[in-house]
Parts: structure tokens; sequence; C-alpha cells
């Protein structure tokens, strides 16, 4: 089993984790604004270890490599973006605004922004897979429809438990 191991593959996901590790940080070191819930309740430690792990076993299989660093470098991505005024005001001012933001939104408009957020990534990535011959790509696109699905799940999942609590 080790002779199909790619050093080359288990840098590509280190480096696209990494970035999306250093991308989170710089975004919320205290991991206060991670919609990811497991990655919020293990930690930096625990996450990093994890990760290491999932770059190794990813290292076997160049398919799965490509659809980790397309999720990886879509979620660095969108890390970088809001991450400016993040930075700018503070996590816990952030954090504070965006809890005030949920409760003056209606569930409706809230499934409308983050449903259409994730469908967007979603859409994209099936007309790639239709217009594909190419099996990298086809799995660009395959992480590209992950991504979209993954920003659905944590979204939605975050923002509703965040409302919940904020109401109670």
């Amino acid at each position: 089993m080790l002779y199909n191991f790619s050093i080359i593959y288990f840098l590509l996901c280190v480096s696209s984790r990494g970035l999306d590790f250093i991308s989170t940080y710089m975004v919320t070191p205290n991991l206060k604004l991670e919609a990811n819930l497991i990655a919020k309740k293990l930690g930096w430690r625990i996450m990093g270890i994890l990760n290491l792990c999932l770059c190794f076993f990813s290292a076997y299989s160049l398919e799965t490599t490509v659809i980790i660093c397309t999720v990886s470098l879509l979620v660095t991505g969108n890390n970088f973006g809001r991450g400016l005024i993040t930075r700018g005001l503070g996590e816990e001012k952030s954090r504070q605004i965006y809890n005030d933001a949920l409760l003056n939104l209606s569930v409706s408009v809230i499934l409308i922004f983050t449903l259409s957020y994730g469908f967007v990534y979603i859409i994209l990535g099936i007309v790639i897979l239709y217009f594909t011959n190419s099996s990298i790509v086809y799995h660009i696109a395959n992480g590209i429809i992950i991504f979209g699905i993954a920003v659905i799940v944590h979204m939605n999942i975050s923002i509703f438990r965040k409302r919940a609590s904020l109401k109670t």
C-alpha cells in the first residue's frame, strides 16, 4: 500500500489545508466565528492532527487530493473575503454585530441567502461536470459541489443554533 503514496499529493493537501488554517486563524483566532461546529469544538490542535491524517491518507489518491485541495482553497478564499471587516472590528464585535443581524432577519430571508450562496457553487460544479472530459476537472467540479453542500449545511446549522440560543 505504501508504494502508492505520493509526497507531491501530500504536500499539495498540506498546503491547501494549511492555507485554510491560516485564513481561519486570521479571521477568528479564538474560533468564535467558525461555522464548522466540529472544528470549533475540537480546537486548533486536534483539528491540526486530524488534518495531517487526512492529508496522509489522501496522498494515496490523486482524485481525493484534488477534491480536498479544491474545497480547502474555496474555504480559504471565503475566509479572506470576510476577513478584512472581521479583522478590523475584532472577533467579539464582529460576533455581536452578526448576532444582532440574525435576530433581525426572518427565517425565510436567512434561507434565501444561505441556500443561494451554496447553490451557486453546486450549479457551477454541475455545469463543469456536464462539459468536461477531463478526470482532474471532474474532481475539481466535485470539490466545488462539496463546498456548496458544506456551505449550506454548516451555515444553516450554525445560524439556526445561534439564533435559538440568542432567543432564549
